[in-house]
């Protein structure tokens, strides 16, 4: 077949189109779809048959909300066959085809009909139910002029037992009348939540492909474009074997996607890669405008006052005995890198739901040797943590993401996964470590004054940390803790000369924090000490002293 394409111009040709093209609507379901970290790009596919001359190709059913100035067409045909332009525009809708709203609308006019003649109903039974109330109000004067003139008591029971039962039967009717009036609100009600509930007929886009074919042409066109409310994000299962005296430590890394769309089309069963590239966050480095100086007037800008661990599962059949059955393994995803991106690719077909939830896949699993060591900070929590560290062998990165962490197959937390290229060291955290004993105590305090006729005050501290490797092999420990930073050139900070000598100083960078990793034997116990001492002038009051 031959090849043809054409980058569009959306919603700027339909003037172009000729008179007598004809229009051809053909089904193009989506086929593909590439996501990434923000939007995705969707692609569908058409199969096609034109006649000799100007045809106008439909794709239709497009949901709003798509980047029109992104849809390009191409594809492959039979004969000669050349895209003439090709437009984005708003689908024309036809609202009087609802045949579900139809038959509810019918009902509900047939019920409307009904309580009018319930209403009618109700007029007569009223006024029947009046001119009887008249007839019991005037019945007193009529018995006393009727006993006047020798009328029979009997003759009046018959008549005033005769009015009660007519009352009774005009009661009755109006009871009736009103059940059934409510009854019919009732259906109407629930008919009105039925029809509140189907789908209004939604506002859709179509693509306009004008074609010009010298023959009779069959092909398929392949129509993309890119959609913003879509996007996939990184998640991670780090499972961390600590080993023992013969075994050493590793780590696997478990990548997962986590898919997302609310694009209001649904991807079903379509071909999906996932891209770390990023369309959407810009093409070129900011422009840095300048800086300008001035000098602030107070007086113009013065502002008036005024999750349990999981549980080890044994296969076992319908009756309760053990399986002896192979496991069950994950799917991944077909790797594609790039000097720019990294591309996976999901094998066999993808449903995403718009608007349904998140859908989990497998990417990658990559294995690694660990370092392990731990840390505390015993000013704020004498417990240790233990520290996996990691290079993966990798030619994707890994992007920043959360990360669920099992410790020897157990479920310790959620951590965080930092940004990192390949080749680059990775730290994870697998919650405390009890093999590690940290204690940090205040051994001495001295404050006061000296000098005679320059007075100064003083204050002298000495704690001491003491740490346990109770491991039973040789383990990297790292303490911090810190000494105060003088801000001001009166007030001195000196580190006492019995101070265990740190190993770092303004560890990242942070002032006055300083750290001390050593190598720990199996059963191995040091004592570390940080003492200093603050001085400044005794008229001054000085904040920051814990």
């Amino acid at each position: 077949m031959k090849r043809l394409a054409l980058a569009t111009v959306a919603g700027l040709l339909s003037s172009t189109a000729l008179v007598h093209a004809a229009d051809i609507p053909v089904e193009a379901p989506i086929r593909a779809v590439t996501v990434y970290p923000s939007g995705a790009s969707v692609t569908r596919d058409a199969a096609f048959t034109v006649p000799v001359g100007v045809s106008v190709i439909i794709i239709g059913n497009i949901a709003p909300g798509i980047d029109t100035s992104t849809v390009r067409v191409e594809g492959l045909a039979d004969a000669g066959l050349e895209i003439r332009s090709v437009e984005t525009q708003q689908a024309k809708t036809d609202d009087s085809e609802d045949p579900a709203r139809d038959r509810i609308e019918a009902a509900i006019r047939e019920l409307r009909d009904q309580q009018l003649v319930l209403n009618d109903q109700m007029t007569a039974l009223q006024a029947q139910r009046t001119f009887i109330q008249n007839l019991i109000a005037e019945g007193p004067a009529g018995f006393a002029d009727n006993l006047g003139n020798g009328g029979g008591i009997e003759q009046w029971a018959a008549a005033w037992q005769a009015i009660g039962q007519g009352m009774e039967r005009v009661l009755s009717g109006i009871r009736e009348v009103q059940q059934q009036s409510r009854a019919i609100d009732e259906q109407i009600n629930e008919l009105l939540q039925q029809a509140a509930a189907l789908p209004q007929p939604r506002a859709a886009l179509e693509i306009r492909i004008e074609v010009s074919a010298s023959a009779e042409a069959t092909g398929t066109l392949e129509a993309t474009y890119q959609v913003s409310n879509a996007r996939w994000s990184p998640a991670y299962d780090a499972m961390l074997t600590t080993g023992d005296e013969t075994t050493e430590p590793s780590i696997e890394i478990i990548r997962r996607a986590e898919i997302t769309q609310s694009t209001g089309d649904d991807w079903t069963d379509v071909r999906m890669t996932l891209s770390t590239s990023r369309p959407s966050g810009g093409t070129a480095a900011p422009v840095l405008g300048g800086a300008f100086l001035r000098v602030y007037d107070f007086g113009r800008y013065a502002v008036p006052t005024a999750a349990p661990a999981p549980m080890a599962m044994e296969a076992r059949d319908m009756a309760g005995g053990a399986l002896a059955a192979m496991p069950v393994t994950q799917q991944q995803a077909i790797a594609d890198f790039g000097d720019f991106r990294a591309n996976f690719i999901i094998p066999g077909p993808v449903s995403v739901v718009s608007g349904g939830g998140v859908r989990s896949v497998r990417l990658a699993t990559d294995g690694a040797e660990v370092r392990l060591f731990a840390t505390a900070t015993p000013r704020l929590s004498e417990q240790a943590f233990l520290t996996a560290a990691f290079t993966l062998d990798s030619e994707a990165p890994l992007l920043a993401g959360s990360a669920n962490l099992f410790r020897d197959g157990s479920y310790v937390g959620m951590g965080r996964v930092a940004f990192a290229n390949p080749g680059t060291e990775v730290e994870l955290g697998f919650g405390p470590d009890d093999q590690v004993r940290v204690t940090f105590a205040l051994a001495s305090r001295e404050s006061g004054q000296r000098g005679l006729i320059t007075r100064i005050n003083t204050d002298e501290r000495h704690y001491e940390i003491t740490v346990d490797n109770l491991h039973s092999r040789e383990m990297e420990i790292t303490v911090y803790d810190r000494v105060p930073v003088s801000e001001d050139e009166r007030i001195t900070v000196q580190r006492l000369g019995d101070t265990t000598e740190p190993t770092e100083t303004d560890v990242n960078g942070t002032r006055g924090l300083l750290a001390w990793t050593y190598d720990y034997e199996p059963g191995e116990t040091r004592e570390i000490t940080n003492a200093y001492l603050v001085t400044w002038p005794a008229d001054l009051d000085v904040t920051g002293l814990d």
